[in-house]
């Protein structure tokens, strides 16, 4: 009789602590997570880093493709800072509110990474019709419909880096992004629309930028350095005390599961201490 009430308080002692423990994780999980599905590689498209060594100081980036989105990814990168064009030559246009690089003269005091899309076909040549819709970066419609001189559906373009916009990311902690959705339509009805998606991605914590009219070789003409603004940022994050909304409530958070999980402990050594006291009375 007593070894089958002993082995009733095991299973006892056993759910009691798979409780305890299903309980706990359950505490701590915020969202279901499942693996990511990655799509096969898009061949269909032909992406190419054409920056010019006069901005780019050694290698260019390293061009990514997964599913239906390239990445163009600059880190540990080196660029010289170049002069503007027309009435956004001289330095003293960086206040010039029309030489901000979004439109117009090339602003002084940027340096320009360039690339190439064009469409191909399916043996890997680049098509000779139809047309390349573009939604250019911070836009939210398709905005340019483009054929290069050879009526070919090609686009190229420029994005423009600086001091203040490195500056700017790297406060926020995130990378500068620049992002082009494509869509090429075919001439032929019985061909389907293809789309793509293009990422150019400066990594700012990493990035040197040298002066207008530097060789790119000497430190003293480094007008941005990543790695040093980066060490005086997280200096500034870990002398301020985030008293945000969304920090305080993180806190909150925080603090009420471990409320929880100290609650779970105590029911599950007071009923541990029933069972094993029950136990003892039945010896």
């Amino acid at each position: 009789m007593t070894k089958i009430k002993d082995k009733k308080i095991k299973k006892l002692l056993l759910i009691v602590i798979l409780f305890s423990i299903l309980l706990i994780r359950n505490v701590f999980a915020t969202a279901s997570e499942y693996p990511s599905e990655i799509n096969s590689s898009d061949d269909l498209w032909k992406i190419e880093d054409i920056t010019s060594s006069d901005t780019l100081i050694g290698e260019k980036g390293t061009i990514t493709t997964e599913g239906k989105t390239t990445t163009i990814t600059y880190s540990g990168k080196s660029f010289r800072l170049l002069e503007g064009t027309g009435k956004c030559a001289l330095p003293s246009s960086v206040s010039d509110p029309n030489c901000k690089g979004e439109t117009g003269d090339r602003p002084y005091g940027y340096s320009w990474i360039r690339f190439k899309v064009a469409p191909l076909n399916d043996d890997g040549s680049e098509k000779n019709d139809g047309i390349l819709n573009i939604k250019l970066p911070n836009l939210s419609e398709i905005s340019t419909t483009t054929k290069d001189e050879k009526r070919k559906p090609i686009f190229t373009d420029y994005v423009g880096i600086s001091k203040d916009k490195l500056n700017e990311a790297l406060k926020d902690n995130r990378n500068l992004v620049f992002t082009y959705n494509f869509e090429y339509k075919s001439d032929t009805t019985n061909e389907e629309d293809k789309t793509h998606t293009l990422k150019i991605q400066v990594d700012p914590a990493t990035t040197l930028l040298y002066k207008v009219g530097s060789v790119g070789t000497d430190p003293k003409d480094i007008e941005y350095n990543g790695p040093e603004e980066k060490k005086k940022q997280d200096t500034l994050r870990t002398s301020k005390i985030d008293n945000s909304p969304k920090a305080l409530e993180k806190q909150n958070k925080i603090s009420i599961n471990s409320i929880v999980i100290i609650i779970v402990i105590i029911f599950s050594v007071g009923i541990i201490l029933y069972l094993i006291k029950k136990f003892n009375k039945n010896l």
